[in-house]
């Protein structure tokens, strides 16, 4: 049983009806989720609702941002000492990207529980906590950790997302040749396996071009990146589209709008100029 979600007018709906509320609203989404949803369903026309939306909106665009600055950061990595955590780095931000997409059309992970739509009519929004397990009302999921489920529900959720893209974008929400848990499972053996890693490095060493970037990238790497590169596209897709505004980036000392915001502070982010003079000598000696 996929998780349900939105349909595109519904989740246009959703998420251009930020409200600024105060007080349980502000909380992070896990812990609303956790310490103020003690019934099954949430309602629109509820002040929990409503609560649950702009809380729910708030944790969105931080994914968003969190994404595009993994993207960008990743760049930043593309040497070959680093090669390998470039991958993790990636991956991470196709993670985000993931997370927020989903949470656009009303689909939520949190732990053993799937958050999800019951109703969309305008006016009439419903989410509903259905349990991960094995039980005729819960959703199945065939793989124990964490990520992996997150993964499995995502592909299992986003068809109806895929027939909105062109199919270009539309491959970032099936899979790596079918494989739902191709990211994950690449992570996990670049992240935590050395022999893994310096292979990523010398492949990476042996056919690296900066001039010729990304058909340059070889293996996992280049098929990480792609990933990220599609998915981030289709995320941020969906949030113009929706007009998705909150005011979870307004303690950031930058811009006015989320564009702006990224653009400064993500893309034009600076590092400190002494950090050679600093490290070199500690490493080289």
């Amino acid at each position: 049983m996929a998780p349900r979600i939105f349909l595109e007018p519904e989740a246009e709906y959703f998420c251009s009806n930020f409200a600024a509320l105060g007080g349980d609203a502000l909380l992070p989404l896990e812990d609303f989720l956790a310490n103020k949803v003690t019934r099954k369903k949430i309602s629109e026309g509820s002040a929990l609702f409503n609560d649950l939306r702009d809380s729910w909106l708030r944790e969105i665009q931080r994914l968003l941002f969190l994404a595009a600055s993994q993207y960008v950061r990743s760049h930043d990595l593309l040497l070959t000492s680093s090669a390998y955590w470039a991958h993790v780095t990636m991956y991470y931000g196709t993670w985000y990207a993931a997370k927020a997409l989903l949470g656009m059309f009303g689909c939520h992970i949190r732990s053993r529980d799937v958050f999800e739509v019951e109703r969309g009519d305008q006016g009439f929004q419903t989410i509903t906590k259905t349990q991960i397990g094995n039980g005729p009302t819960q959703i199945f999921v065939p793989h124990g950790g964490s990520h992996q489920r997150f993964w499995h529900l995502f592909y299992s959720a986003t068809p109806p997302i895929a027939s909105l893209l062109e199919p270009r974008l539309s491959v970032a929400l099936s899979g790596v040749l079918g494989n739902t848990m191709w990211l994950i499972s690449e992570r996990n053996d670049v992240n935590y396996k050395t022999d893994i890693s310096f292979r990523a490095i010398t492949q990476f060493q042996g056919s690296f071009d900066p001039n010729n970037f990304p058909a340059s990238l070889r293996g996992t790497l280049a098929t990480q990146y792609r990933i990220l590169d599609l998915l981030l596209e289709v995320a941020f897709l969906f949030a113009h589209r929706f007009s998705l505004n909150t005011d979870s980036l307004s303690a950031l000392n930058a811009g006015s709008t989320f564009g702006e915001r990224i653009e400064q502070l993500v893309v034009n982010g600076i590092v400190p100029n002494n950090l050679n003079k600093r490290l070199l000598p500690h490493l080289t000696q």
